[in-house]
């Protein structure tokens, strides 16, 4: 078996990319289609548990695991939704908080959930980019238990991104 470094592995960096670029378009989409009047919103923030958040986060990131056997189809939705939520919710922040206040509610949980979010989202993409990479007879000496393993490791890691970005969310975050 060819162990390649996952920084070297050119369909699992394919997918991180897509995903990155897809995730910061729906963003910018979601940002600048926020309606002008949102006094119809509620701006009272709710102070979850870290179990709360850790379960709700690990939920959507084992949805996406499982988005694998969409071909990403799934995952393509999670990604839209994601992106347009957190565009609205930065938009929304920022006018109901000012830039300052959003940066610290969002940002030091963010720094831990936003690379969870797009390794877990990319991680449903892999299927597709591989068989695509097979179809155009690149050489591709990576097998199939290479990737198993680097979907396992990578859900292990995105589990720890997890907490860390609940408890951080929890204590911090919610402070501001």
């Amino acid at each position: 078996m060819v162990n390649i470094p996952i920084y070297k592995n050119k369909n699992i960096i394919i997918s991180w990319a897509i995903t990155l670029i897809l995730f910061i378009l729906f963003i910018f989409i979601g940002y600048k289609t926020v309606p002008s009047d949102t006094s119809n919103i509620d701006s009272n923030i709710i102070n979850y548990k870290i179990s709360e958040i850790f379960l709700n986060n690990s939920k959507i990131t084992l949805y996406n695991y499982i988005g694998i056997l969409s071909l990403g189809s799934f995952n393509l939705f999670n990604l839209i939704n994601n992106g347009l939520i957190i565009g609205h919710v930065l938009k929304f922040g920022i006018g109901e908080f000012g830039l300052l206040t959003s940066i610290l509610k969002l940002l030091p949980h963010a720094i831990f959930e936003i690379p969870a979010i797009i390794i877990s989202i990319s991680v449903g993409f892999l299927p597709i980019i591989v068989l695509i990479s097979k179809s155009k007879k690149h050489h591709d000496t990576t097998n199939f238990k290479y990737y198993c393993k680097y979907i396992f490791y990578s859900f292990l890691f995105v589990t720890f991104l997890n907490f860390i970005a609940a408890i951080v969310e929890s204590t911090i975050s919610m402070k501001f």
